[in-house]
C-alpha cells in the first residue's frame, strides 16, 4: 500500500535533484504526515517522490503475505492531483530526459490470475518505448504483471491525467492487451516475451 500522501509545502527550499539536473527537489517539512521524499514537477506536472532512485522500497504480497524490497532504479511517486483506477494517485517512474516529448504507459494486471486490471504505471522522461519498458520491468519479479504499454505525446498525456481527478480510472483512449502466457502486444513493437528479454522477471511495487 501507498503511504498517504504529505510533503512540502510551495515555497520550501529548492536543492538539486541527484542524477535529474533538470529537476527540483522540495525537501519536505515536519508537518508531513507520511514519508516523502521529495515533491518536484515534471514539463508542468506536480510529481511527489515517495522513494528515490539507489533507495529500497517495501512491498508485501496480498495473497500469502510475504514481504520484501526493491531497490529502485529511477524515482517512483505520484503525480499529484490525479486519481488512477486504485483509488490512489496515478503512479509514476522519473526518467533522466525532461526533453522526451512522449509518455509511455504501462497496464499493470492484479494478480493472482492476472486477468484483471491493476492500476497504471506512467513513465515520464524516457526517449523510447524500448527504455521505458525497461525501466518497468527492471521493478518486477512475473512477467504476467505487464498487461500492455501505451505512448502518448507530453500535452495529450497531460489532459488525460489530470482529468482522473474529477473522473477516477485507467487514463483514457489506452488499450490493454490480455493474452495467454508472457507475451503482450505493445503499441508500436508487435508482440515482445518478456521472460526471453528479462529473464529475472517482474516484481509489483
Amino acid at each position: 500500500m501507498r503511504a498517504a500522501r504529505g510533503g512540502a509545502r510551495d515555497g520550501a527550499p529548492v536543492n538539486r535533484l541527484r542524477g535529474m539536473p533538470w529537476a527540483s527537489r522540495i525537501p519536505r517539512r515536519g508537518f508531513a504526515t507520511a514519508r516523502l521524499a521529495y515533491r518536484t514537477e515534471f514539463r508542468g506536472l506536480p510529481i511527489s517522490i515517495e522513494t528515490d532512485a539507489g533507495e529500497a522500497r517495501e512491498w508485501t504480497n496480498p495473497d500469502d503475505g510475504s514481504e520484501g524490497s526493491t531497490i529502485m532504479q529511477f524515482p517512483y511517486g505520484y503525480i499529484r492531483l490525479t486519481e488512477g483506477l486504485d483509488s490512489d494517485a496515478v503512479d509514476v517512474f522519473l526518467g533522466p530526459h525532461e526533453d522526451a516529448d512522449t509518455v509511455y504507459v504501462v497496464t499493470q494486471l492484479k494478480a493472482p490470475d492476472f486477468r484483471e486490471v491493476d492500476e497504471q504505471k506512467c513513465l515520464l522522461g524516457f526517449r523510447s518505448e524500448f527504455d521505458a519498458r525497461r525501466a518497468y520491468q527492471l521493478h518486477y519479479t512475473d512477467p504476467r504483471f505487464f498487461g500492455g504499454i501505451a505512448a502518448l505525446p507530453l500535452h495529450e498525456f497531460k489532459a488525460k491525467v489530470l482529468a482522473t481527478l474529477a473522473h477516477p480510472g485507467l487514463i483514457k483512449g489506452l488499450q490493454v492487451w490480455l493474452e495467454s502466457g508472457c507475451s503482450r502486444r505493445t503499441s508500436a513493437s508487435g508482440t515482445l516475451s518478456l521472460s526471453r528479454l528479462y529473464p529475472g522477471g517482474l516484481r509489483a511495487i
